[in-house]
């Protein structure tokens, strides 16, 4: 099972939507002060089964001298 032109475009524009929300957020919580991270997790393309995809937004705070990390998922179906 492959994906024609018009299945890839819809993935595609699906994704990018992810992505803008996840940096939408990155920046917001650099305005706090906050560092993270987006990291993205994509199907194996020959893969029987749905092309479900995921962005991860990886957020480190410093707590009393730790750090916390906190992880935000973004899926698309």
């Amino acid at each position: 099972c492959s994906l024609v032109g018009s299945e890839m475009c819809i993935r595609d524009r699906k994704y990018e939507k992810m992505l803008k929300m996840a940096r939408k957020r990155q920046q917001e919580l650099e305005e706090q002060g906050y560092k993270s991270d987006i990291l993205r997790e994509e199907p194996f393309t020959i893969a029987r089964d749905s092309l479900g995809y995921k962005v991860y937004l990886v957020i480190w705070k410093e707590k009393r001298g730790d750090v916390v990390v906190e992880v935000e998922e973004y899926a698309c179906k």
